[in-house]
């Protein structure tokens, strides 16, 4: 869980460099995607062979990054949680700030704070990767107490912020994406968000 949700913020933060749209495509890569494979993981990853087969260039994936994420002019799917679930669809409103409550109560902050959004939706997945490895350690260190912890926020995260979102967000990447690569990567968004909605949440993904 941590692995996959640590490579779709990569993903999603930034543009990819062009060492990491190779090594993503790569079939021993794609053979060892970290979660279990569903209909809709299987798409994501027979996507990401579709663009390495189409020999789709480092530039045309950028291109489609900034086009979806980041402009000129008006972004295409708009990566903050506020833009999608506040009256008001602007930045820094309270959905942000609720995030970064969220972030606080595990001991976490932006790298950027006060000058990036919080609710990023890269961000959101960063946090959902350290949640899980702490978790993890938890486990592996017999602390049962601080596991419940990790685990308690992680589910209460998922439910109050990502899963109220980042399904939506994932299908309207898939839709306006131009790169077979981005296509890709939203069908594996998609995949991720509803493997954590099972496991931790214990409920059905639709979407």
């Amino acid at each position: 869980m941590a692995a996959a949700f640590h490579t779709i913020a990569r993903l999603l933060l930034e543009a990819p460099t062009a060492e990491l749209v190779d090594e993503l495509r790569k079939p021993r890569t794609l053979l060892e995607w970290p979660l279990p494979t569903s209909i809709v993981t299987q798409r994501g990853l027979e996507l990401l062979e579709r663009s390495s087969l189409l020999e789709e260039p480092h530039h045309a994936v950028v291109r489609d990054y900034h086009e979806l994420f980041v402009g000129p002019g008006k972004a295409l799917a708009p990566p903050y949680e506020s833009v999608h679930r506040s009256t008001e669809g602007l930045l820094f409103e309270d959905e942000t700030v609720q995030v970064r409550a969220f972030y606080a109560r595990a001991g976490l902050e932006v790298p950027r704070l006060g000058r990036d959004p919080d609710d990023h939706i890269g961000l959101e997945c960063s946090f959902v990767a350290a949640l899980a490895i702490s978790a993890l350690q938890a486990d592996e260190a017999g602390e049962t107490v601080a596991r419940a912890d990790a685990v308690d926020t992680l589910t209460d995260f998922l439910e109050a912020h990502l899963l109220a979102w980042g399904p939506d967000l994932m299908v309207l990447i898939g839709e306006r994406a131009e790169t077979s690569f981005y296509q890709g990567v939203s069908a594996l968004g998609f995949g991720a968000l509803e493997h954590v909605a099972e496991r931790v949440c214990g409920r059905a993904l639709h979407g």
